[in-house]
Parts: structure tokens; sequence; C-alpha cells
């Protein structure tokens, strides 16, 4: 079941997804309503499950040498129990960041942050070796990133 927002949550929202760190006050203050209905309409949002957490944006290559890849993950065949089996091993890896069903050629576009190539290749060989049901992995290394993730086009998907 879909939840319906009003612009003032709208606004609440999309000032969090910019600085998750922003000070109840100055939330309220940002999205022109007083600190105690801020603070309540942003308590209702998670107890909803729309806001389900806050993270800090870390610059990895401030800390430590490391290499990120996508990889296109394809899947002997699309049974229910295969898919099931791959979506919780994967809960299991963490060198994998994130994961996405896709349609398409591929079944599953997924996110690897490791020490090294070597490394990551390691994690693959392992993940193909214990599942038995991955048809195809193709890697790609990211170089560089282009624009990272800020936040969902709120204005575009909620209408007013």
């Amino acid at each position: 079941m879909k939840t319906i927002i009003d612009s003032i949550s709208k606004r609440l929202l999309q000032a969090i997804q910019q600085d998750a760190r922003i000070s109840n006050q100055d939330l309220a203050d940002k999205i022109g309503i007083s600190p105690s209905p801020c603070l309540q309409r942003r308590k209702r949002l998670e107890d909803l499950g729309i806001i389900t957490g806050y993270d800090a944006r870390i610059d990895l290559s401030r800390l430590t040498t490391h290499v990120e890849v996508i990889a296109e993950i394809t899947l002997n065949n699309n049974k229910a129990t295969d898919e099931k089996r791959f979506r919780e091993y994967i809960e299991t890896i963490p060198e994998i960041v994130s994961c996405h069903g896709v349609t398409g050629n591929v079944d599953y576009f997924a996110m690897f942050c490791a020490p090294s190539v070597q490394h990551y290749l390691a994690v693959v060989d392992q993940m193909i070796e214990t599942l038995g049901i991955i048809e195809t992995v193709t890697s790609h290394v990211v170089y560089g990133t282009t624009k990272p993730y800020r936040g969902f086009p709120l204005d575009l998907l909620l209408k007013d």
C-alpha cells in the first residue's frame, strides 16, 4: 500500500536526503513548521517505514585502496528456489554493498567493494562454487563516479 504524504513531509524528506544530520530546529526552519510538529512528522515517517535509516557518505579513497566492481550476474535458470537461495546468500557477503534484480539479459546487477581485484575474484569464485546456480558473471571495474547517489528525485515522483 502506498502512503500519501503532503508537501511538508515531502520537503522534510528532501531536506534529510541532503543532510541526514540536520538538527530538528534547522529542519523545522527549512520546511516552515515549528520544531515539535517537525519531530512528530519525522518520527511518523520512520514508524511508517518510509525513512528506513540514516547513512554517512564515506570517501574510501581517503582511507584505503580498494576496487569497486559492478557485476552482471545471470543464474542458470529462474526457479523461485534458486532466486531465493541467491538472495539469501548475497546477504552474507559483505563485499556486495548493493544488488538489484533487473529485467533483460541478466538477472542481477551487484555492486562489490573489495580491497583488490584478486579479492573480488576470490569472492566471485566462491559464490559460483558455493551456489552452483550462477551461469555468468560479467565484471565492470569502476574507475570513477560521474554522479554519486544524492537521493531520490522526490519532486518528480511525488506530486502535490
